[in-house]
């Protein structure tokens, strides 16, 4: 069993994944012992060389897993599916365009250390475009009332949780979104939010634009009837 289980969606970054990798690995052993790391690259459908590249990292860091969808299904569905497979007893969820830190993840893990159930970043000086930053405090009202906690940063995707919180979960649609909320209604009750660092793309372009925001928007509805429904409950 690991302790550790660090989630990362890859979709078209052949460019940051062995960068990515080794800035975690670093990070993450100095917090605890590398046996009891793994990282679960989900590689969404990628059209360029993000494949052979993860198959070759694992090849040379144990600590590497890679989980792959023959087509593109979504951020939502590649951390489902790296969910599906994970070990660790907390799980670290992340994108892999290391505009968000590696070497911040043990100021999540420390907060998990302390007694929380959920710990959720708050990017920092955020590098995006000003309706991106609109849709992220809309978004931010919308969690905070369902969960009945002050939310800051719903949308930073960077997030620690204990397992048994994630136990069995299904994610569908843009349901990476609203994993706050959904972890609320699953009984999570300590809950901690901490900055961290945010910087602007290193490689490549967003794989996420605006229009997907707007999306998400439109399927707040349907998400909220599955949540009522006890789609997300503990089975």
């Amino acid at each position: 069993m690991k302790n550790v289980s660090i989630i990362c969606p890859v979709y078209n970054e052949a460019l940051s994944i062995e960068e990515l990798t080794i800035r975690i690995f670093d990070s993450v052993t100095r917090y605890v012992q590398s046996h009891e790391v793994e990282l679960i690259l989900v590689d969404d459908g990628s059209k360029d060389a993000s494949v052979r590249i993860i198959q070759s990292l694992a090849k040379k860091y144990p600590f590497v897993r890679l989980v792959t969808h023959e087509q593109q299904r979504g951020q939502s569905y590649a951390i489902s599916s790296g969910l599906s497979v994970a070990q660790g007893s907390v799980i670290v969820t992340m994108d892999a365009d290391l505009q968000i830190y590696p070497e911040d993840i043990p100021l999540l893990l420390t907060k998990i250390n302390e007694g929380y159930d959920i710990v959720n970043a708050i990017r920092m000086k955020r590098c995006a475009p000003l309706i991106h930053k609109i849709f992220s405090r809309l978004l931010a009202i919308v969690v905070s009332c369902i969960c009945g906690n002050s939310v800051k940063d719903p949308a930073s995707n960077f997030i620690a949780i204990r397992k048994e919180f994630v136990s069995n979960l299904r994610l569908i649609a843009n349901d990476h979104r609203y994993l706050l909320a959904i972890l609320r209604k699953r009984g999570m009750r300590r809950f901690a939010e901490v900055p961290v660092r945010h910087s602007k793309r290193k490689y490549g372009t967003s794989k996420y634009p605006l229009l997907k925001g707007i999306k998400a928007i439109v399927e707040f509805i349907p998400f909220y009837h599955r949540l009522q429904s006890g789609y997300y409950n503990v089975t």
